[in-house]
C-alpha cells in the first residue's frame, strides 16, 4: 500500500470504541513501510500525530479539517521525505514547535489553513 485514503472512513461515535478503533489503526499502519500518501479528514491532531510518529516514511500528508486548535510540528520534523504538507483546521489551529519543520528538507509545498500564529510560522 502507497496511498491511504481515510477521508471518508466512519469513526465509532462511542468514546471506548473509538480509542481502540484509533489503537488498533496506529498499530496497522506501523507495520505498513511502504506507505507515502496519506488523506485525513475530520481527524484529532492527535491522531495525526501519533500516525506520522510511527510512519517517518510519509512523503506527502493531507489533512483537512482538523478539530484540535493546536497543532505540535515535533513528529512532522521526523519525516524526512516529506515534499507535500497541507493541514486546515474546522476553525483557527495554532501551530506548536514550527522550528521542526526545518528538518524537512525535502519540502516542496507546504500549505497551513487557517492558523492563528501565522506570523510565528513565516518568520522560522
Amino acid at each position: 500500500t502507497k496511498h491511504l485514503d481515510m477521508r471518508n472512513v466512519l469513526v465509532p461515535d462511542n468514546r471506548e470504541v473509538r480509542k481502540t478503533w484509533r489503537s488498533d489503526c496506529i498499530k496497522a499502519l506501523s507495520k505498513v513501510h511502504t506507505l507515502v500518501k496519506l488523506d485525513l479528514c475530520r481527524c484529532s491532531s492527535d491522531f495525526l500525530d501519533e500516525i506520522v510518529a510511527v510512519c517517518p516514511q510519509l512523503e506527502y500528508i493531507s489533512a483537512k479539517a482538523i478539530k484540535n486548535s493546536q497543532i505540535n510540528m515535533t513528529n512532522l520534523g521526523n519525516c524526512p521525505n516529506l515534499i507535500k504538507l497541507n493541514i486546515r483546521s474546522l476553525e483557527g489551529i495554532t501551530v506548536i514547535n514550527v522550528s521542526a519543520l526545518m528538518n524537512l528538507t525535502k519540502l516542496k509545498h507546504l500549505s497551513l489553513i487557517t492558523v492563528q500564529n501565522m506570523v510565528e510560522v513565516l518568520e522560522m
